[in-house]
């Protein structure tokens, strides 16, 4: 194996997850992966078979990206390529990618004993690529050939350390670099990566930090690179987010967006996804309208550079019609969310939890326009697919319970609507913890439920802890804090 191979990761999939292939390719090309994908990589009037070997025998990682049924059978022979090559070459890396409807059963012992990125989940799908891409850049730095024990390992032993000595600890545990310009800018991707698995398992105080030491890195380089720079300044604006800092987020989100304009990103997925971002935290802030704007300027990117029948187009419809559905535009907001369902039922199939979420919008509008019977059969067919999928104590089967609770309240049926809101809470408690926007949520329906029943007492308590959850989990200035202290203001005259 050279030094430095021509390509970081070759792509190997079949014809009929092509779509899927580009996707995952995109996001780790945007991410600054070198890659061999052969709808890019080959051209016409060349020997393909020659140019998949040569790619193979040089490559540092292959990836296989696989969906329903077995491997194809050029799947199996690069597969057998690569296994050939680890005989004399222990430092290449195999990364199964599993699709929505991938079979465990029917993977080759060969791929099963290597660690999996998993993107069945469509929610989780872009995220998770973005994270193997910094990993993988993160493992190179540290020659390492193992991405996901690598970082693993450096997590484990960052978590004790407190915020003054865990850069300088990183820094050391990474190792120099063979030159200063190369190893400011892998210790970048370090940060980065790290930062965002602790961001996932909830540090945030430790993952803010090191996104920020992430972009201190990168502009210390001698050629900073802009793309860079702009996705570290998406990642501090989004575990601000996290942390309820929302003005905070969108002067980050800010800075990035002019640096994908100054460098004419204006038209790729990653400008949508910044847009997207921007109109998800002035959502959060209440300032629907102008989310309503960024939403839309990132639907009609998505809409030119990926076409009409893409995930992310299907995202982009659902966030529109989410922000319609704010504003009272109901009728609008339904056909947003009928369109996004379609899609991803084409996509993901009917069973997919994608499809459940999809669903339970076009219920929660069918509940805001009154049509509670209409409402409380979509709750139910959302509600089936999250069971099958994710079991019966799970946060959005707690979410499902939530929003059939409201309904049967509204149709009076009290009995069976607190029984299932205690079922919510339980799980949201359980799962989430006493401090998470969901818990907040449920607690709201319940307490609007013993306003119905004249328990003004208890909803007022009741209401009480669903504030104090919120502040806790999302700050005072987000729309869920603000909406549940009108609603105790509103209880006040009551008591």
């Amino acid at each position: 194996m050279t030094d430095k191979p021509t390509y970081d990761v070759f792509v190997s999939h079949s014809s009929n997850d092509r779509a899927a292939a580009s996707r995952v390719a995109r996001a780790l090309k945007d991410a600054g992966v070198k890659l061999w994908f052969d709808e890019w990589t080959l051209v016409p009037g060349a020997d393909w078979t020659q140019a998949i070997a040569k790619a193979l025998s040089d490559v540092q990682c292959v990836i296989f990206i696989l969906g329903p049924g077995k491997l194809t059978s050029w799947q199996q022979a690069d597969l057998n390529a690569i296994e050939q090559r680890r005989k004399s070459d222990s430092d290449v890396s195999i990364v199964p990618v599993l699709l929505p409807g991938a079979d465990l059963n029917l993977l080759p012992s060969a791929l099963s004993n290597w660690q999996m990125l998993d993107l069945r989940n469509e929610d989780t799908f872009e995220s998770n690529i973005r994270r193997f891409a910094d990993s993988f850049k993160a493992a190179k730095v540290g020659k390492a050939t193992d991405v996901s024990v690598y970082l693993e390992s450096l997590i484990a032993t960052l978590k004790e350390l407190d915020l003054d000595t865990l850069p300088t600890a990183l820094t050391s545990l990474v190792g120099a670099g063979n030159a200063q310009g190369e190893q400011t800018e892998g210790l970048a991707s370090v940060f980065n990566a790290v930062g965002g698995s602790l961001r996932e398992q909830g540090d945030l105080a430790r993952a803010e930090l090191l996104y920020r030491k992430a972009l201190e890195c990168d502009q210390q380089t001698s050629t900073p690179n802009p793309q860079n720079a702009a996705n570290f300044l998406n990642n501090i604006a989004s575990v601000l987010r996290d942390q309820g800092r929302l003005e905070e987020a969108l002067g980050y989100l800010k800075q990035a967006l002019a640096i994908d304009s100054e460098n004419r990103d204006g038209d790729r997925p990653n400008y949508a996804n910044r847009l997207n971002n921007m109109g998800s935290v002035l959502l959060d802030l209440g300032r629907t309208r102008e989310a309503l704007g960024y939403f839309s300027q990132a639907l009609a990117i998505d809409m030119r550079t990926l076409g009409p029948d893409h995930p992310d187009v299907a995202n982009r419809l659902s966030n529109v019609g989410s922000a319609l559905r704010d504003l009272g535009e109901l009728d609008e907001a339904r056909d947003y969310f009928q369109r996004s369902l379609e899609i991803d039922t084409q996509l993901l199939g009917p069973e997919h939890p994608t499809v459940a979420n999809r669903l339970n919008n076009i219920g929660s509008v069918l509940r805001d326009q009154g049509r509670f019977d209409e409402a409380l059969s979509i709750f139910e067919e959302a509600l089936a697919i999250d069971q099958r999928t994710f079991g019966n104590e799970h946060p959005r089967v707690a979410n499902r319970l939530s929003n059939m609770g409201s309904v049967m309240a509204a149709l009076n049926r009290a009995d069976e609507a607190e029984e299932l809101l205690n079922r919510a809470l339980a799980i949201d408690e359980k799962m989430l913890g006493p401090n998470h926007p969901d818990t907040a949520i449920t607690l709201n329906n319940l307490a609007n439920l013993f306003i119905r029943q004249g328990k003004y007492a208890e909803a007022r308590g009741t209401l009480q802890r669903a504030y104090n959850s919120s502040c806790q989990s999302v700050g005072a200035a987000h729309w869920l804090s603000q909406a549940l202290s009108a609603n105790m203001d509103s209880l006040s005259g009551k008591l």
